[in-house]
């Protein structure tokens, strides 16, 4: 048995409700940002890196198609779903005496006219934000996969400060991971398919989306195949 071929169960108990996203986020995408993460530190820069890291988990092959071998995250309790509303408001009176005082740079070709200066809130630095997202009360949420244990627990443990919050709108407290483990399981033989696949499933169904990294790349979707209870 090699390093990369160890069936693995990983487990996360957070300490506040995580964002949910239109797509599952998938364990090897959460492996790929910590390593990238890494190596940036390493090499004093942030990079993405995600098509050149080599990941420490296996692959499987089938019908000409490559897929990783590690499966979406997914909690372990039903949990409740709200949704969470996010403003910005644009203060135009307060922009224009920062302007006065000289605290923003004006950079044009031509003299401006009189009141040519117009701060622009519908996009841009100065847009306004009024969104909503939805969000989802779990407790625990669990991966399967089969790879390198100790690697993957070193990129993973919150201690290593590489991944210390799961899925979107981290910034804003969602997501924070309060405990992680990391056992081995038999079961990862299977569950890792729990997961976007690039060939079909039994009673999945076909969608549009991304079967391997880079997962938000709109050029690397394609037709894929997914059981629904990943959504569920």
């Amino acid at each position: 048995m090699s390093a990369n071929d160890t069936p693995l169960r990983l487990t996360w108990q957070l300490a506040s409700p995580i964002v949910v996203g239109a797509y599952p986020l998938h364990l090897d995408a959460l492996v790929a940002f910590a390593l990238a993460q890494e190596m940036a530190q390493n090499n004093g820069g942030v990079q993405d890196l995600t098509a050149t890291l080599k990941l420490p988990l296996d692959q499987e092959i089938r019908e000409g198609k490559t897929c990783v071998k590690a499966s979406a995250l997914l909690p372990t309790e039903s949990g409740e779903h709200s949704m969470r509303m996010w403003t910005r408001k644009s203060d135009p009176y307060d922009y224009a005496a920062r302007l006065e005082a000289g605290q923003f740079a004006v950079k044009t070709k031509f003299p401006l006219k009189p009141h040519g200066i117009k701060f622009d809130t519908q996009r841009g630095t100065f847009k306004q934000m009024f969104k909503f997202f939805a969000v989802r009360h779990v407790r625990t949420v669990q991966a399967w996969c089969v790879g390198d244990m100790d690697r993957l627990a070193e990129l993973l443990a919150p201690e290593a400060g590489l991944i210390t919050y799961l899925g979107a709108k981290t910034r804003m407290g969602y997501g924070r991971v309060l405990e992680f483990d990391i056992q081995h399981d038999e079961m990862a033989r299977e569950n890792w398919a729990k997961r976007v696949l690039p060939w079909p499933v039994p009673n999945g169904v076909e969608i549009e989306a991304a079967s391997s990294l880079p997962y938000w790349e709109v050029k690397n979707r394609g037709v894929a195949y997914v059981d629904p209870a990943l959504f569920s």
